[in-house]
């Protein structure tokens, strides 16, 4: 898939922060791998990366690039540029599809005030969603859907934060912090070497799922509290998914022998995490191999 980043222009900080912020999560929610900014702004960053770090993703965020230095390092790299006084979108459709199946990195080009003339030189294409004016926010939404042909809209991002769909209400899986963990261990009271064991496979774990596309806040607590279930506490933990405890119960059948229809990814990796073949120094090629076929 082609990765998409994002270039916001124009961002005043004491003005623009809130639609600047709903561009990076419009960003995020519709596939794009990151946003840069030419106005420097913590907050901004601040906000953004606390999204990041609830609902999960790769996002990022990088603030303070002026449009010189943007223009000089992303030589090569196509650019659209979203403007009402483009090309409809619907005209373009034929070209956006030609550039991204051509391209393995494509930058969308959003303007909070007026846009130098040389970006429009510049741009591989100028695409307007209407020729009216427009938010921003709902056009680059239309123009990343319509990129990934709505393909966007059905990947799953996972994260700490979890919004279980409803047609009524709210409900949200909270995933607890490593923090939480510890605590619910120490509520248990779980003997050091159960504490210890915990901190081990984490750790682990951590250095396998960071190579790979998968829910690093449900690793984690998966491995922080396996040990706790491995020593024949299954029971429903208070302020812990369900979910969880679902994975940890398939995890311990397992490793007592008992067959299993299918493990997720983050179940296989704290498996692989409790064999020896995952020791923290070893690098060789079979390691690599097997990691592989976990994806």
């Amino acid at each position: 898939m082609t990765e998409v980043t994002v270039y916001r222009y124009g961002h005043r900080p004491m003005r623009d922060k809130r639609v600047t912020t709903h561009v990076a999560l419009t960003a995020r929610a519709f596939g794009a791998s990151g946003m840069t900014v030419d106005t420097s702004d913590e907050q901004l960053e601040e906000s953004v990366k606390k999204v990041v770090d609830e609902f999960g993703g790769n996002f990022s965020i990088k603030t303070g690039v002026s449009l010189d230095r943007f223009l000089r390092n992303s030589k090569g790299i196509p650019i659209i540029h979203l403007t009402m006084y483009g090309i409809p979108l619907n005209q373009s459709q034929e070209k956006l599809d030609e550039l991204v199946s051509k391209n393995e990195k494509i930058i969308v080009f959003v303007g909070a005030e007026k846009v130098p003339g040389r970006v429009y030189g510049t741009s591989t294409l100028n695409i307007s969603v209407t020729s009216q004016p427009i938010s921003e926010i709902s056009a680059l939404a239309m123009l990343l859907d319509r990129m990934h042909h709505g393909k966007d809209l059905s990947e799953h991002i996972e994260g700490r934060l979890k919004i279980i769909p409803m047609e009524r209400g709210k409900k949200v899986e909270v995933i607890p912090s490593r923090y939480q963990c510890m605590e619910i261990l120490r509520e248990k009271n779980a003997e050091p070497d159960i504490i210890e064991k915990s901190v081990a496979l984490y750790e682990k774990a951590k250095i396998i799922a960071s190579s790979l596309n998968c829910n690093m806040a449900f690793v984690s607590a998966c491995a922080l509290l396996y040990p706790l279930f491995s020593r024949g506490g299954i029971e429903v933990l208070e302020g812990v998914p369900e979910s969880i405890t679902k994975s940890l119960i398939r995890i311990l059948e397992l490793e007592q022998g008992k067959l299993m229809d299918s493990l997720s990814l983050e179940e296989k990796i704290i498996i692989d995490s409790m064999s020896n073949n995952s020791d923290v120094d070893q690098k060789d090629e079979d390691m690599d191999v097997h990691f592989k076929d976990l994806m």
